[in-house]
C-alpha cells in the first residue's frame, strides 16, 4: 500500500506465506523410486543393459512416510521516503520477520542439541508415534540410550520436544526480527 502526503510517500506491506516442504524419504539416493546401475552384465554395454532394462544392482528403500512439512512465515515493513530539499531524498524504514520452523505432518523430523557433553541428545517431535519412525540402524549408529556405555562414551539420550523444551517445529523461533532501514540520494 502507498500514500503520498505532501513530500512524503508512505509505503507499507505484509507478506504471509504458507510453506510447504515435501520430499519422498529413502536410503538411496534415488529415494522412494529406486538406484538402478546399468553394467553391462547381460549385453556386454551399460548402455545396451539400460535399454534392455536389465540393471545391476539394483535398490529400493521402502518406508513408512515421507516428509510433509507445513510452516507460515510473516514479513512487514513500513517506509517513508521523504523529498528534504530538490537534491536530498530519504528513505526510513523497518522490517519485521518471523519464520517459525516447519513441523513435520508425517513426524519424520528430528533435530540434534549439542547441550549433553560428549553425545550431545537428539529431539523428536512429541507425538507418541513419532518414535515408531526412529529407524533401527540410526539408533544403533549413534548408541541411542538406553545403551551400554561404548569405549567410555556413554549412550545418545533421546526426548521429546516437549521433555527438551522446544516446539513442535523442535527450533526456537525468535521473534525479535526487525530489520532498520536508512538509505539517501542525491541529485
Amino acid at each position: 500500500m502507498t500514500w503520498i502526503k505532501g513530500r512524503h510517500t508512505f509505503k507499507m506491506g505484509v507478506d504471509i506465506r504458507r510453506l510447504v516442504g515435501q520430499s519422498a524419504l529413502g536410503f538411496t539416493t534415488g529415494n522412494n523410486y529406486g538406484d538402478f546401475s546399468f553394467t553391462g552384465n547381460f549385453a556386454g554395454e551399460p548402455f545396451a543393459d539400460f535399454l534392455l532394462g536389465t540393471p545391476v544392482p539394483s535398490a529400493i528403500a521402502v518406508v513408512s512416510r515421507d516428509n510433509d512439512d507445513r510452516a507460515k512465515h510473516y514479513k512487514t515493513y513500513f517506509q517513508d521516503t521523504v523529498r528534504v530539499s530538490k537534491k536530498l531524498t530519504m528513505d526510513i524504514g523497518v522490517r519485521y520477520e518471523l519464520h517459525p520452523g516447519y513441523a513435520d505432518v508425517g513426524l519424520n523430523i528430528g533435530n540434534f542439541d549439542r547441550t549433553v557433553p560428549i553425545t550431545g541428545k537428539v529431539v523428536i517431535m512429541s507425538d507418541p508415534k513419532a518414535k515408531e519412525f526412529l529407524a533401527p540402524g540410526a539408533l544403533i549408529s549413534i548408541n541411542a540410550c538406553p545403551g551400554q556405555s561404548i569405549r567410555g562414551v556413554p549412550c545418545t539420550p533421546i526426548m521429546t520436544a516437549q521433555e527438551a523444551g522446544l516446539p513442535e517445529a523442535l527450533r526456537t523461533t525468535y521473534k525479535t526480527q526487525f530489520l532498520p532501514r536508512i538509505g539517501f540520494a542525491i541529485d
